[in-house]
């Protein structure tokens, strides 16, 4: 289904970024909305302002003022997306680029509130019990859909690293996990951590055991069998603290990648439009 037939609510949408790089808070969203709008302008011939596109078809040439002014009315009258719908499992896939996420928050359920401690995994049972507690359960995975985790680890991301904390350890996807999204046909896996495995206090430095039920010779398992097996994308220290804060379970993403060829991966910004739970 096109984005264009899945706009059917003018209701307020949220947006948020939900990737980090260098620049952490920024006018991520504006090229999105651009697209967005300029998608709802070309289906029914009115709806797009000129003043809000003219602003933000060159990016380069504006100031972030004017941008950043032009960005919610271009949202909420021009890119108002089917969240319900999404969330109702009727539309898996917008585009090659962009897609409709589920978010599942670990930090609240597994971490009664608290950071996933190092090591400490999401199982599959652990996938399947927050779906539930979210009142995602009728949803569920559909195929195409990319999968967040906030296990909470990434509260404690800085830049730089001084206390060399966050890089050397971290909470992850168990092995049975894996398998789990890779049956659901999930295409895209997010953490807010540095390895998307788990990696215990000591692991890096050869000092703690591989994750329990992790096949023997793969210390890495997820990496492998998310990338080698089941085709599966994944991004790293992904910032997703403001989306289970707001309670975005569902949403329309939209990964942006450099635009570069013949890489094995890339800094990106993903970005997530959705609702917040009432």
């Amino acid at each position: 289904m096109k984005i264009e037939e899945a706009i059917d609510d003018h209701s307020p949408t949220d947006l948020c970024a939900s990737g980090r790089g260098r620049i952490d808070h920024d006018i991520r969203g504006a090229g999105a909305a651009l697209a967005l709008a300029a998608r709802r302008r070309d289906w029914d011939g009115q709806h797009a302002r000129a003043p809000d596109l003219a602003a933000l078809r060159n990016l380069s040439c504006r100031s972030q003022g004017e941008v950043l002014r032009a960005l919610p009315l271009t949202l909420q009258h021009n890119a108002a997306i089917a969240v319900r719908r999404a969330a109702a499992g009727k539309i898996s896939a917008y585009g090659r680029n962009r897609r409709s996420a589920v978010l599942l928050d670990a930090k609240s359920y597994l971490g009664r509130g608290s950071p996933m401690q190092p090591g400490q995994v999401v199982t599959a049972a652990d996938i399947g019990a927050m779906l539930k507690a979210q009142a995602l359960e009728k949803r569920g995975l559909i195929p195409g859909d990319v999968l967040y985790i906030y296990t909470g680890w990434g509260d404690h991301w800085k830049d730089p690293d001084v206390e060399k904390f966050y890089y050397t350890k971290g909470p992850g996807l168990a092995y049975d996990a894996a398998r789990y999204i890779a049956e659901k046909q999930v295409v895209l896996l997010a953490l807010d951590n540095p390895f998307t495995d788990p990696v215990a206090e000591g692991f890096l430095q050869g000092k703690a055991a591989p994750p329990a039920g992790a096949p023997e010779g793969l210390p890495f398992a997820i990496h492998h069998t998310n990338l080698a097996e089941a085709g599966i994308y994944q991004i790293q220290n992904a910032n997703l603290g403001a989306l289970a804060r707001d309670k975005v379970w569902v949403s329309c993403t939209i990964i942006l990648p450099l635009r570069a060829q013949g890489n094995s991966g890339s800094p990106v910004r993903p970005v997530a439009i959705g609702a917040p739970v009432q």
